[in-house]
């Protein structure tokens, strides 16, 4: 089982870049392209690094990619660089999708709609078949509105389905969503056009379908939609954020909740792509997870230290002394202490402990230095909340590149601390 995210990682080193309409000369389209691909690169090879072997494509690599605003000929001028990246992919076993707009409609009742979602699929397809990426290599489409009349626009979805360019039905696979189209639909049109379907674990809680089948007889059936040639089946998997509206995805993935999803898909084949917040962080989690053992103890300590350090400084010495002399340590314990922390409401006598760490264990530049004394005592005084606090620190260890401190600090915004 592989692992992914999608689209954006939260380390800063990897920004893609886009641009306005009003902005979007060749000039400035051939800059962020160059900029883009660069930074996918560097991205893939970080994936790499941190055992992700899946990722999402974002769909504004290439901006007003299928738009007539972009003019530049970008499928041409960067052959190279797609061909470079698509070989990358191959030689490192990484398997790569994209996902269209919710603008992307084929079974739209309006004409121009449909020709535009028709564009935008050509657009995806054609980066992934710029990068040589057989058809394991996937773009996945929702089945669109009902209008009405849910058989008449299933209907209208498999007509527009004949008739696209086969590079773009090499790629295809049509997914379940939590509005209007259950696992049941999609899987009907699929046993008519014979497209592969992915199965989404959160629409399908929203939106389940008459027939009374378990979520792992769901993707049995959902398995058999795919071919030797397709691939190994992917699955969304995503937890609802319970403080936000229905359909809202959780910041991180809950670890128990993970591994007994894991545990009841037993024996069936699937790759995993993470619809969550924090994105590569999640990923990482959950490949240490499957692992059993935290499979670089080192890296994620020092991304979870500060977290453990907001608890108190016993368990934070407990810790570091037991990453330090263990060979290996359980992911499943290492997770559950950071939860448990993370579920919990901490005071500024907690949060004097990380402000003591960052100020005396990095040697900042003075100017540096005075900005953040400056914003902790503005916190203090409560003129500042902790989470401008903790933008404040993110960006000075942007500036300095300490991408380490990044990481720690960001995790302890992403629990809200």
């Amino acid at each position: 089982m592989n692992i992914g995210y999608a689209c954006i990682c939260l380390d800063p080193r990897f920004h893609f870049e886009t641009c306005i309409q009003k902005f979007a000369t060749k000039e400035r389209l051939r800059s962020i392209i160059t900029a883009n691909l660069t930074t996918l690169q560097q991205l893939l090879a970080y994936n790499v690094s941190q055992n992700i072997r899946m990722y999402r494509l974002s769909s504004d690599m290439i901006p007003f990619g299928s738009s007539p605003v972009n003019t530049v000929p970008w499928l041409d001028e960067y052959a190279q660089e797609f061909s470079t990246i698509g070989a990358y992919i191959r030689e490192n076993g990484l398997r790569v999708s994209m996902h269209p707009g919710q603008y992307c409609v084929i079974n739209s009742l309006r004409e121009d709609v449909v020709a535009r979602s028709i564009d935008e699929l050509f657009y995806h397809a054609s980066i992934l078949e710029a990068m040589g990426l057989d058809a394991t290599h996937k773009m996945v489409l929702h089945i669109g509105g009902v209008y009405g009349d849910k058989a008449q626009a299933m209907q209208r979805f498999a007509q527009v389905y004949q008739t696209l360019d086969p590079i773009i039905k090499k790629h295809l696979i049509i997914e379940n969503d939590d509005r209007y189209y259950t696992i049941e639909d999609v899987l009907q049109l699929s046993g008519q056009l014979h497209i592969p379907v992915v199965f989404d674990n959160l629409h399908h809680a929203i939106l389940p379908p008459e027939a009374k089948h378990t979520q792992r007889e769901w993707l049995q059936l959902v398995a058999k939609t795919w071919t030797s040639a397709d691939g190994i089946m992917k699955v969304h998997f995503c937890q609802q954020d319970k403080k936000k509206r229905i359909g809202a995805h959780a910041m991180h993935i809950d670890t128990d909740t993970f591994l007994d999803f894991v545990q009841e898909q037993e024996g069936i084949d699937m790759d995993l792509m993470l619809e969550v917040k924090d994105k590569n962080i999640s990923a990482i989690k959950c490949e240490n997870l499957l692992h059993g053992n935290l499979i670089y103890p080192d890296r994620e300590w020092s991304r979870y230290k500060l977290l453990f350090l907001l608890e108190s400084r016993q368990l934070y010495e407990a810790w570091d002394k037991l990453i330090h002399k263990k060979s290996s340590i359980c992911s499943l314990d290492f997770y559950h202490v950071a939860e448990d922390i993370g579920r919990r409401q901490h005071g500024k006598a907690a949060i004097q402990r990380i402000v003591q760490y960052i100020l005396q264990g990095v040697e900042w530049e003075q100017r540096t230095r005075l900005l953040l004394q400056k914003s902790i005592a503005a916190y203090e005084d409560d003129k500042k909340t902790l989470e401008q606090l903790l933008d404040t620190m993110l960006r000075a260890c942007e500036r300095t590149a300490q991408y380490s401190l990044y990481d720690a600090i960001l995790l302890l915004k992403t629990y809200e601390v």
